[in-house]
């Protein structure tokens, strides 16, 4: 097990993550202990990107990886009890946006993000799911997050990609997905480790 130290949000926090080689794959139990005896129980199983680390998020059922070299990372998360897809869709937005969208203070106004969403093509095996991207703009950065629903399986969740890039471009930017949802490798790994 590896400990990595980073600043999040400014908070002095410790993440914990274990290597792909060490795990081979990240599980997230789609059951609460009220739904022990529901027949939507089940887990989705799914590979952790070469490179990636786990995001102390707490308030979400699944998982947030960062990518710690770039500004970007992915998501494997689905509703808590009685909260549609639709909030959970503006609560991953809400999540990630001070990630990237903050004055030089590290202040967010959020009631001034305005979204610009383009539907995205589901992937195989997303069932009936509609998938989007979902970017905002500023003079100085472009932020990207794509997020794609799984009805397939015994419950649905969705998962994502999320990137930012410099205007003009920095080394450290995040490499954004394409129309088509093609583009980035790591992200594909994911998506295409889910069971089919």
């Amino acid at each position: 097990m590896k400990i990595q130290r980073t600043r999040l949000g400014g908070l002095q926090t410790a993440l914990f993550f274990i290597t792909l080689a060490q795990l081979g794959a990240g599980i997230f139990n789609l059951v609460s202990a009220q739904d022990q005896g529901d027949s939507s129980k089940g887990a989705a199983a799914f590979k952790i990107p070469d490179g990636y680390m786990r995001a102390p998020l707490t308030d979400f059922r699944g998982m947030f990886l960062l990518d710690p070299k770039k500004a970007g990372g992915m998501f494997v998360t689905y509703a808590n009890d009685n909260e549609t897809t639709e909030a959970l869709r503006q609560r991953i937005l809400t999540t990630i946006a001070p990630m990237f969208i903050h004055d030089s203070k590290g202040k967010s106004d959020l009631t001034a993000v305005t979204w610009t969403s383009q539907p995205l093509p589901s992937h195989p095996g997303d069932g009936d799911g509609t998938a989007a991207t979902n970017t905002y703009t500023l003079a100085t950065q472009e932020v990207q997050v794509a997020i794609y629903e799984r009805t397939g399986g015994p419950r649905p969740f969705l998962y994502g990609y999320f990137a930012m890039r410099h205007k003009p471009q920095k080394g450290d930017d995040g490499k954004f997905l394409d129309a088509q949802g093609n583009g980035v490798k790591a992200f594909d790994k994911l998506w295409k480790s889910f069971p089919k």
